[in-house]
């Protein structure tokens, strides 16, 4: 008798071979080191943007963001005509919706599973809260409102994880990237134990597929970067010989947690370890994204505004970032001003760019992206010509010291996207050229570009790379692959014998397994239906408080998702 296929998916967010590799010349990983001769491995291309919540998105939906609709941790609400989201003319003014698990258009792979009869374990996945019904166990991950007592399925399990004190994220302060480095490292360690230890205890029950994500990785790359990767200055300061032993013991235990887990799951399960998005250093210069505008012709109306005149002074001439006038003002004021402060910012903003047909967005650091108001004209033909317009412009511009080209290349929306959330994406989008990353506001004197300012608190950003390793039965060694995030989907339901919707964007990678295995049992495909389905365990969409949207977005801006 046949026994049933098992599929042990572990996330590394954030993980690439641009660190993997230095760590494995120094023999800080041996077993993921020994995995990768048996195995099929390589690099992963990530999303656009290559974020956890676009790239999560994707890996549970196996569709491209124009139809699951996630290419942020927010939404950014539409205008009145539902031409565009208002709140795109600055990063994040106005109001504010959070994403979550009913924020995700499309089928997600547990409810394709829990149909086919697969038990599961699901723990920390980006985007899961409120947690689903599923056939099997589901612990809720990043966007978890803190307070949250119930975020898993089924629901008791929550209480019996408090008591041992789980815990999904770090508390905003921890994500505050200018908080104690070494007390960060032990944080970080603490929660892959506790994840770590919570896996290994499920997995001793039947499953079929079991997933656990680890964060820890994107955290350290983000505020550890040049003192992980040889090759900075920075490697070798005083502070990162100081805070190596630390950091090498996080990438051991890692390590070590990845063998038993693996070793708990059997030899005859495939074991499928990949990241999200890739990482590298952040930029070294800056693309002020309104001064961009302004030099294309557009955004005039905020800059005219009292509140655009003020914002051009305190982060243009007096060199503040919008996070450091925000920490300033939060020292300086009572904290009732400041929030009125910052709402009557956000929306004068709003109102004061309601003429301009077009006005920007930062969707990753390298990546920007541009809504064009089409009720401000007279019909799709103009609205077409402005958008070519505004994209030969963008590929025009360039560094005003170096001459260098400031946009790499700029989309429209359908050359990368499609479905029925294709609407809700930017017109166009553009990333700029390596080298270069882009923040909301006007530069110093209104310039485009200026030289970023040093902060070793965050040195690393994400990248397109991600790392993908399939290791198993029938599996095809080979390394230095490249293969798309999208794709894993169906390779999952292929490798644990279920029907692949035909509608999906995902195709299962078949070149990871032996031809003779593939020619045995090939793919099936259903054409099944990729509506979604039911949200959360209770059917509505729980509302978050005020005290849990400050902390979320706190987190968000931690970890420079939003400005």
């Amino acid at each position: 008798m046949t026994a049933r296929p098992k599929v042990l998916v572990i996330g590394l967010d954030g993980a690439t071979f641009d660190l993997l590799n230095p760590l494995f010349a120094r023999g800080l990983m041996p077993f993921l080191q020994s995995l990768m001769g048996s195995s099929y491995s390589g690099t992963l291309l990530s999303t656009v943007p290559p974020i956890s919540a676009t790239a999560w998105a994707t890996f549970v939906t196996g569709v491209n963001p124009g139809s699951h609709g996630i290419l942020q941790f927010v939404r950014l609400r539409p205008s009145e005509n539902g031409s565009a989201p208002s709140a795109s003319r600055e990063i994040f003014p106005g109001g504010v919706s959070f994403l979550d698990a009913s924020s995700i258009r499309g089928v997600r792979l547990w409810d394709i599973l829990s149909a086919a009869h697969k038990r599961q374990i699901v723990i920390n996945v980006p985007l899961t809260y409120p947690p689903r019904p599923i056939d099997g166990v589901m612990i809720t991950g990043m966007m978890t409102p803190p307070s949250a007592s119930v975020f898993t399925y089924p629901p008791d399990l929550s209480s019996r994880l408090l008591e041992g004190k789980y815990e999904i994220d770090l508390t905003v302060s921890e994500k505050d990237f200018s908080f104690d480095p070494s007390r960060l490292i032990y944080r970080l360690h603490e929660l892959l134990v506790k994840r770590r230890d919570v896996a290994l205890k499920l997995l001793q029950e039947p499953w079929d597929f079991s997933m656990a994500v680890f964060t820890g990785t994107d955290r350290l790359q983000h505020r550890f970067w040049k003192y992980l990767v040889p090759g900075f200055a920075e490697y070798d300061s005083v502070e990162a010989a100081h805070l190596r032993p630390a950091l090498e013991q996080y990438f051991e235990g890692l390590d070590q947690a990845l063998a038993r887990l693996v070793n708990c799951a059997g030899a005859n399960t495939t074991t499928v370890l990949l990241s999200d998005h890739g990482f590298g250093p952040v930029s070294e210069r800056t693309i002020h994204r309104l001064s961009l505008m302004r030099a294309l012709g557009l955004g005039k109306a905020a800059a005219k505004s009292g509140v655009g005149r003020l914002r051009t002074v305190v982060e243009g001439y007096l060199g503040l970032t919008p996070d450091q006038m925000r920490k300033l003002a939060a020292k300086a004021l009572p904290r009732q001003w400041v929030s009125r402060l910052e709402a009557r910012a956000r929306d004068t903003l709003i109102t004061a760019s309601a003429s301009d047909p077009a006005y920007s967005v930062t969707l990753h650091e390298f990546i920007g992206g541009i809504y064009i108001d089409r009720g401000q004209l007279a019909d799709d033909h103009s609205a077409e010509v402005f958008r070519q317009e505004i994209m030969s412009g963008l590929e025009k511009l360039v560094d005003p010291d170096t001459g260098t080209p400031l946009v790499a290349k700029a989309y429209s929306r359908e050359e990368l996207y499609s479905g029925p959330a294709l609407e809700e994406c930017p017109d166009i989008i553009f990333y700029v050229t390596p080298g270069y990353g882009l923040s909301g506001g006007y530069g110093p004197g209104g310039s485009i570009v200026s030289p970023r300012r040093s902060d070793l608190n965050k040195q690393g950003t994400h990248r397109d790379d991600g790392m993908l390793l399939i290791r198993g039965p029938n599996v095809n060694p080979k390394q230095e692959v490249r293969e798309r995030l999208v794709d894993v989907t169906s390779t999952i339901l292929y490798l644990l014998d279920v029907p692949i919707p035909s509608a999906m964007d995902s195709r299962p990678i078949l070149r990871a397994f032996r031809k003779e295995a593939v020619a045995k049992r090939p793919p099936e495909y259903a054409d099944v239906a990729l509506e979604s389905t039911a949200s959360g365990a209770g059917g509505a969409q729980p509302q978050v408080s005020e005290e849990d949207a400050e902390e979320l977005l706190a987190r968000l801006r931690g970890l420079g998702y939003i400005e």
